[in-house]
């Protein structure tokens, strides 16, 4: 027994001798991984310090803790490779990460590559002052008659050169203008990162398309009936409302401000580039923050199922009367 125990160790010697690297492995794989977990639980506490954000259906919000986790993964995967490498992928993640707190975008945690739809749901609340239900009925006074002459669309800011992405489009009638809906859309999950937009738009010439319309805001519309005592007749469709929507193959994200300030536009380009968006992008960032200044919609939400866009309609409990369109006080 002896005598076998012996030859044993001798030939570990040997191995050991003829091949240093593996003498070499295990406390280099020791390290990378202590490594890799002590970069995670930085990445999370700074997610968690700077807050949860918990909307009005329930569902939580988190994009620093999301992009930790997804990063944290890519690294694990590779806890073999050089320290050098897992630096530049903690440094990489910590860039995305502050690109995404200075764009204000919210990530949502639903998977479009394992549902393959996006639900969109319009809601309609009310307030005292001129709203946004008011500003297209006034705009547009052919939609009570013409069902089909309103649209809802999901599309992408700039088609790819590669191919064409379908504009997913859904007819709104005037109660459901009033009222608010919800709609399932089926999606495919891009190969990459792609920017999209939210439209509701008139679309009275049927192009089933809202992107290339002009925006046509509640304050524009209201300033020419004061003007002119009427909207301006005989003009081409517009531009009602719009939400930014930018499109990963695991998740998506909302702009979670209000107007977006001018400085959004690179720090939206920033995160875009970042996480691969293609197309020109900074061209698709400009139309995105141009087209919600100029129309002022109201932030989109992350629900349960599914983004949420918000309109506002005049409250019947601010009039003078229920016959009278007079506002007896205008609030925010």
């Amino acid at each position: 027994m002896s005598k076998l125990h012996s030859d044993s160790q001798k030939k570990l010697r040997q191995l050991r001798t003829r091949n240093p690297e593996l003498v070499r492995s295990r406390p280099a794989l020791s390290r990378a991984k202590v490594l890799v977990g002590a970069l995670f639980l930085l990445v999370v506490l700074a997610g968690m310090k700077s807050g949860n954000r918990k909307d009005e259906a329930g569902a939580v919000a988190t994009p620093q803790l999301l992009v930790a986790a997804k990063v944290h993964s890519k690294i694990s995967a590779n806890a073999t490779k050089p320290q050098g490498s897992l630096k530049a992928s903690y440094a990489q993640a910590l860039k995305i990460n502050a690109l995404a707190r200075r764009s204000g975008l919210v990530q949502a945690g639903q998977n479009l590559q394992q549902t393959g739809k996006l639900a969109v749901t319009l809601r309609v609340s009310e307030r005292c002052g001129s709203g946004d239900v008011e500003a297209i009925f006034t705009d547009f006074p052919p939609l009570k008659n013409q069902p089909a002459s309103l649209i809802l669309s999901v599309e992408p800011l700039e088609e790819s050169s590669g191919h064409k992405t379908p504009v997913l489009v859904r007819d709104v009638s005037a109660a459901e203008l009033e009222q608010g809906f919800s709609h399932e859309f089926a999606m495919q999950a891009p190969k990459g990162a792609a920017q999209f937009g939210i439209f509701l738009c008139s679309d009275v010439t049927n192009q089933r398309s809202c992107r290339g319309k002009s925006p046509r805001s509640a304050d524009e519309i209201f300033a020419e009936v004061a003007r002119n005592g009427s909207a301006s007749p005989g003009r081409s469709d517009g531009i009602y409302a719009f939400n930014y929507l930018l499109i990963e193959p695991k998740t998506w994200s909302v702009l979670g401000g209000a107007k977006p300030e001018r400085s959004t536009m690179s720090a939206l380009t920033d995160y875009a580039t970042a996480v691969g968006s293609s197309g020109n992008v900074r061209q698709q960032s400009d139309f995105a923050v141009n087209v919600s200044q100029k129309l002022a919609t109201m932030p989109a939400e992350i629900g349960t199922k599914g983004v949420v866009m918000n309109l506002v309609k005049t409250s019947a409990a601010c009039r003078l009367d229920q016959g009278s369109p007079v506002l007896a006080r205008s609030v925010p």
